[in-house]
């Protein structure tokens, strides 16, 4: 990843004309995930904000992560993806309904 974000430019031939090519696929395959979504919940958000956002979330995990001290992949993958989906605001509730739910 951390190649990937940071030096991807540089690459001038072809590889780096594909490389940009399925960077702007997974864009839009993720844009439209994410209208659907809002469409039939009824949300108003941003898409390309949105997109933008959970791709910083991802590709920045190199840089801070430390298994010392943060979650494993799938925990982290589920409490990044409640925060996403959720916010911090509301990520709280949903776990709580979770917790009582199991209960």
């Amino acid at each position: 990843m951390k190649v990937l974000t940071h030096e991807d430019e540089t690459l001038k031939d072809a590889r780096g004309a594909e490389i940009r090519a399925i960077k702007r696929e997974y864009y839009r395959i993720c844009l439209d995930l994410l209208e659907d979504l809002r469409r039939s919940k009824g949300l108003q958000f941003p898409g390309r904000l949105a997109v933008l956002s959970l791709f910083g979330m991802i590709n920045w995990i190199h840089t801070w992560h430390n298994l010392r001290v943060d979650a494993d992949a799938e925990a982290l993958a589920q409490q990044m993806g409640d925060l996403f989906l959720r916010g911090v605001l509301n990520a709280s509730k949903a776990k709580n309904k979770t917790s009582r739910a199991r209960a």
